[in-house]
């Protein structure tokens, strides 16, 4: 009785053995022995697996440089890296704001602007005169008229608007006449004649007295100019009444050469 009983369990020892052998036999099998038939399942090799999802955007990274992407475990992760300025553009400075103009600059662009006349000389009378004889100066009236010039400034250098006006008033004539000097006043008689200021002078020698051959007669025209600002001007904060300036200045002088001789006299001997 106990034989067969022993032979029987034999044979389900085997079976058993059997059994565990097939079903590891069936999970250490190779990928390649066999085609996937479901796809997706866990039975089937790298080979039959389904693509992952594509990795998200990557996150921000501190230096600028690209990121890893934020895939999943079914497929690739690596992406471009993004960086986020929340949507905003870059901002552009504004341009700096303009400067006060420098008035002293501005006047002296509107001095250099002025043309003064160099005067012409005449005289009578002429071509020479005497000692102790009444003789007239004067300048021609052309000579004598107002001068206006104008300069601005502005965007272009990059400075507040400003504007400066330049007037130049003929005041009269400072006179060198070697022997003396004198100043005649505006506006000056024409030949001794007509309506104005008289400008004569007596020469006390003659030109040979001084070893000259003639004398060098100089006319200096002395002019007021009145510099009127408009715009951006000092002393009214860019806004107001335009600033008023004067000034005196000397032109630069006309010359003549005049001969200045004595009368001779003869000696009566009666």
């Amino acid at each position: 009785m106990l034989t067969p009983l022993r032979a029987t369990s034999a044979r389900s020892a085997l079976l058993t053995l059997a059994l565990v052998a097939g079903s590891f036999a069936a999970f250490s099998a190779p990928a390649h022995a066999g085609p996937c038939e479901v796809a997706g399942t866990l039975g089937c090799g790298a080979e039959g697996q389904a693509p992952g999802n594509p990795g998200g955007p990557g996150g921000p990274n501190n230096d600028n440089g690209p990121g890893d992407g934020g895939g999943n475990n079914n497929g690739p992760g690596d992406g471009p890296s993004q960086v986020d300025n929340g949507g905003l553009e870059d901002e552009v400075p504004d341009p700096p704001a303009p400067a006060v103009p420098n008035t002293e600059d501005t006047v002296a662009q509107a001095r250099d602007q002025i043309e003064f006349p160099v005067p012409t000389i005449e005289v009578a009378p002429e071509p020479k005169t005497y000692v102790r004889v009444k003789t007239s100066f004067w300048i021609p009236e052309d000579q004598t008229e107002d001068l206006v010039v104008s300069a601005s400034v502005g965007a272009a250098e990059g400075v507040l608007p400003q504007t400066i006006t330049a007037t130049a008033e003929f005041l009269g004539i400072d006179w060198n006449f070697v022997e003396g000097k004198k100043f005649c006043d505006a506006p000056i008689r024409i030949n001794g004649e007509g309506e104005g200021n008289e400008c004569d002078y007596y020469f006390k020698t003659s030109s040979a007295y001084h070893g000259m051959e003639a004398f060098t007669i100089e006319a200096f025209p002395v002019w007021k100019i009145s510099w009127t600002c408009a715009g951006t001007c000092p002393g009214n904060e860019g806004v107001g009444e335009p600033v008023i300036l004067e000034d005196e200045y000397l032109s630069p002088a006309g010359e003549l050469e005049l001969v200045v001789d004595e009368i001779q006299t003869e000696a009566n001997d009666n």
